[in-house]
This record gives structure tokens, C-alpha cells and sequence, in this order.
């Protein structure tokens, strides 16, 4: 079973660049994220769409082309925390965390006995296609420890327990999600609000004391670049279907213009 690289990297104190998989779920994109080049990616399903069989090749192909396979599961339920676990995801990003007592449970769920009460599955995908490095209890370790566990702050709850959420041992990360946050707040979708800059540098500053890792999902480039500033480390970028909206269509119409400088008569 191969390193998992994202959690080694945050572990060493690097910072790592994600995107989020939703609605244009094709296995045939990942190797494109690999190539781009983003450190790892995470399966949308709290919000959209998706078919196991589809989050699994997903995940298959992340493992394939070396880039960790992340989930965001649509619960906390101990079902909806290790069916991708078993499936082969090197980890979870886990929505709307808000007290200290979620993460154990979460962690609870996610570590196999006696630490925990996950089941123990071996598939494939999670061996990376290889055969089995180790035997039992072992082996067992090995996953677990590979594995990468982020929780998501998403509310005003979250930020007042949040200092006890960063000490809940075992936990990888926290990370922001800005849209639900500043809902949360009252500022709904005000990226530039103090409100939300004022809480990604507490949430980098309250991670930074734990040892663990911060981070935030965010659409510009702008705002990947003020939390890496405010310390954050986990940062995950747009998703496939904006950035092909975006620089895709930035390069088309860059194009149209040089062939309409070039005397060609465009179809309207």
C-alpha cells in the first residue's frame, strides 16, 4: 500500500492544493487533476448527485494515478464514514462539525478496535491494487494510519468550540467552508466581509496551537492566496467544471478574437 501522500505533506508542515469533484464526476478527469497538477481531490456527495458506483471509480482512478481520493460524505453516520473508507478514499472531509464531541464520534467511527468500531474490509482499491503488504492487526494500523480525517467548520457554533474541536487527538485538520459560514453568520456569500476573514485567521491560528492542519475551499484565486497569508495549509480551489468554465473559456474567446483579427468570418 502506497503513502498517502496529502497526509504526509501536511504532517511535515507543506501546504497542499485540492479541488472538489461534483457534477462532472468522470473517472477520465483525475488523471487531468493529476496533470494540472493538484495535490489531491475530494468526491462531492453531501450536496450533489452521485452513485456509489461512480464515487468508487473515482476514488479507484485517485489511486491509480497517485493523486489521494478524498470524500465528503453527506453525514456523520457511521455509514456514510466508512463505506468510501472501504471503497479505498485516503480520507474524509467531514461537513458541519460543530462540537468537540462530533470529532470523537467521527474519529470513533473511522478507527478500526479497539480505538474504534470500524469495520474491517479489505478491497482492492484501498491496497492500491496490490497485494496484501501485511497481515491482521498490522495491516490494519497501516490503513488507519494513512488515512487523513478533516472536519469542516461551517457555522457559528463551530467557531465557539472551536478550540476544543482542534484538541480532539487524532484529528487531521479543520476546514472552512466559506458559503455555509457566511451564511451561517448573516453575510451570506460576502467573501471579503471581515466577519470571514477574521475567522479563517482564527481557525489558521487555533490549528497552528494544535499541530494540526487549517484550510478552506474557496472559488478565487484571491482567496486561496489571503488564507495561505493568514496560515492556512489545506486549501482546496473552484472545482472541474469552473475552471474549464473559466480558463477554458478565457483561452476560446481569446481565440475568437484572434480570428476575428484575422479576417475569418465567425458563425454567430
Amino acid at each position: 500500500m502506497k503513502l498517502n501522500t496529502l497526509k504526509a505533506a501536511l504532517e511535515n508542515g507543506q501546504t497542499v492544493l485540492g479541488t472538489m469533484v461534483g457534477r462532472l464526476n468522470s473517472p477520465d478527469i483525475v488523471p487531468i487533476l493529476a496533470d494540472i497538477p493538484f495535490d489531491f481531490f475530494v468526491v462531492e456527495t453531501e450536496h450533489t448527485a452521485q452513485n456509489p458506483e461512480t464515487v468508487y471509480e473515482l476514488i479507484a482512478a485517485g489511486r491509480r494515478f497517485g493523486i489521494p481520493p478524498l470524500v465528503r460524505p453527506p453525514g456523520h453516520g457511521y455509514e456514510y464514514l466508512c463505506r468510501p473508507l472501504d471503497w479505498g478514499a485516503r480520507g474524509l472531509l467531514v461537513p458541519r462539525v460543530e462540537t468537540p464531541e462530533q470529532v470523537r464520534e467521527i474519529l470513533r467511527c473511522t478507527k478500526y478496535p479497539p480505538r474504534g468500531v470500524r469495520g474491517a474490509s479489505l478491497g482492492k482499491a484501498m491496497l492500491d491494487f496490490e497485494p496484501l503488504p501485511a497481515a491482521g492487526e498490522e495491516l490494519l494500523e497501516l490503513i488507519e494510519q494513512q488515512t487523513i480525517i478533516i472536519c469542516m467548520v461551517e457555522s457559528r457554533r463551530a467557531l465557539s468550540n472551536l478550540e476544543e474541536m482542534a484538541a480532539v487527538p487524532g484529528l487531521d485538520a479543520l476546514l472552512i467552508g466559506p458559503f455555509d459560514l457566511t451564511t451561517n453568520l448573516g453575510i451570506s456569500g460576502q467573501m471579503e466581509h471581515p466577519l470571514l476573514k477574521d475567522a479563517i485567521k482564527r481557525v489558521a491560528e487555533v490549528c497552528q496551537d494544535n499541530r494540526i492542519a487549517a484550510g478552506i475551499h474557496i472559488a478565487s484565486k484571491e482567496g486561496i492566496l489571503d488564507a495561505a497569508e493568514a496560515g492556512m495549509r489545506c486549501l482546496m480551489f473552484s472545482n472541474p467544471g469552473e475552471l474549464l468554465a473559466g480558463s477554458g473559456g478565457e483561452q476560446v474567446r481569446t481565440i475568437r478574437e484572434k480570428l476575428k483579427d484575422a479576417g475569418c468570418k465567425l458563425a454567430e
